[in-house]
This record gives C-alpha cells, sequence and structure tokens, in this order.
C-alpha cells in the first residue's frame, strides 16, 4: 500500500458484532479505514455519507438482506462501480445464483479465512483503483471534446452522435460489448485533435486553401498525442489516428 496515500475505505456490514469485530482487526492491521455497519438500512446510509472504496456485505440480516442491499447499490449509477463482495454461510449454488444476479463481485464463506479475505479484497480494490483512474482519463478527454464543441456551433454534440452511431454499427456487426464501448469511445474522440487546429481554419466557412488542408490534416496526430499519455485511451489510439 502506498505509504503516501489515503488508505483505502472499507465498509464491512454484518449483524453478528463478533464477526463484525473480526473483520474491523483483521482490516486495519492490514492497514486499511473500516467503517461497519450492522443492518442493510444503515449500510445504505454508510455509503451515502461515506463512500467506500469497497464493500463486505453479510447475506443473513434483518430489516433488508445483503442481496437486495447489494441490489440497490448495483442499480443506482452513482455506486455501482463499488466493489461488493458477499459474506455468507450459504454455500449452495441458488444462494450464489441470486448474488450474481444481485450484482455482487465476489464471495467469501464463513467462517473466514483470513489470508484468503485479504487477498481477495486486494484484488478487487487493484480493480476499483484501474475504473477510478479510467473515469478520470474519460472526464478529462471528455472536457476537451465539450471545450472543442464550445469553439464551433456546428460540432455541438457532433461527437456523441458519432459515438451513439459507431456504437451501433459495431453491434451489427457483432463486436463484443466491451470492443462496442471501446468504439464508441473512440467515436467521441476521434475529432479531439481539432482542438490544436488554429481557429481561423476551423471556422472558415468558405473554401480551404491548401495551406489550410494542410493544417487541418494534423487534427489525427495532434488528437493522438492528446491521448498517449492516459493509459485508459491506449487501445484507441490507432482508431483516433487513422
Amino acid at each position: 500500500m502506498d505509504l503516501n496515500s489515503v488508505p483505502p475505505l472499507i465498509l464491512a456490514v454484518d449483524d453478528n458484532d463478533q464477526n463484525l469485530n473480526f473483520l474491523r482487526i483483521c482490516l486495519r492491521n492490514a492497514g486499511y479505514r473500516v467503517n461497519t455497519a450492522s443492518d442493510g438500512h444503515a449500510a445504505l446510509d454508510q455509503v451515502e455519507s461515506h463512500r467506500p472504496d469497497l464493500i463486505l456485505l453479510d447475506v443473513m440480516m434483518p430489516g433488508i438482506s445483503g442481496f437486495e442491499v447489494c441490489r440497490r447499490l448495483k442499480d443506482n449509477e452513482e455506486t455501482w462501480f463499488i466493489p461488493v463482495v458477499i459474506i455468507t454461510a450459504l454455500a449452495d449454488p441458488e444462494s450464489r445464483l441470486t448474488g450474481i444476479e444481485s450484482g455482487a463481485d465476489d464471495f467469501i464463506t464463513k467462517p473466514f479465512n483470513k489470508p484468503e479475505l485479504l487477498t481477495r479484497v486486494k484484488s478487487l480494490l487493484r480493480m476499483k483503483t484501474l475504473y477510478d483512474e479510467l473515469d478520470t482519463a474519460q472526464n478529462v478527454v471528455f472536457t476537451l471534446v465539450l471545450a472543442l464543441e464550445a469553439k464551433d456551433p456546428y460540432l455541438q454534440g457532433h461527437a456523441e452522435r458519432v459515438g451513439r452511431f459507431s456504437e451501433c454499427t459495431a453491434q451489427e456487426m457483432g463486436f463484443s460489448e466491451s470492443d462496442q464501448r471501446t468504439i464508441k469511445f473512440a467515436g467521441i474522440l476521434h475529432d479531439i485533435g481539432k482542438i490544436g487546429i488554429k481557429d481561423e481554419v476551423l471556422k472558415k466557412t468558405g473554401a480551404l486553401s491548401p495551406e489550410d488542408w494542410a493544417e487541418m490534416k494534423k487534427h489525427p496526430e495532434i488528437g493522438e498525442k492528446i491521448c498517449l499519455p492516459l493509459r485508459a485511451t491506449k487501445q484507441l489510439l490507432p482508431i483516433i489516428r487513422h
């Protein structure tokens, strides 16, 4: 764990005080910050007030079950990306299927195995970090796209339209959902390099001179350079460049 960063915050949810105490001690000794809740409603309140990086969620609780809590979190666009580990003494396939349907990211069976618990927590937190990096990168590049569209009224909404059209085309061609998202993202970013083109060329209403065309044709290369430092957009570079 990076000693210069704030430790991840984990929310442990269980109606059994002994289990909560074990999780609290185990996770804090591993360097994590820990909040706790003893029922589903308290867990949802905790998520709203102190957004955790990961949730360890017991299934059998008074009020609403862990499955229902997980379902509500995954149905909420503000919380769906938080990894949820279902804690259960139920090892039957039906319970696991219910957990999967509710959107759980992983399962841990009671009684707890400390090394397994910490390994799974570490793995899911790594995935959360990668998602956060992707989300930050997307925010950066989408802000640039909006800045570009603000420079030219003709371009307003153009990037989003191209992205949607590209995604639909990829879907019709049978691409995987992951590839569809990649192609949509590339469609949105395809003109991002125009932010580096001179305004007098970009906004010119008449025919472009040979010099203007030479300037305009630089935008794919500029777009590639803009996105190059962003890890989340590396797979898009060939599409943006060509």
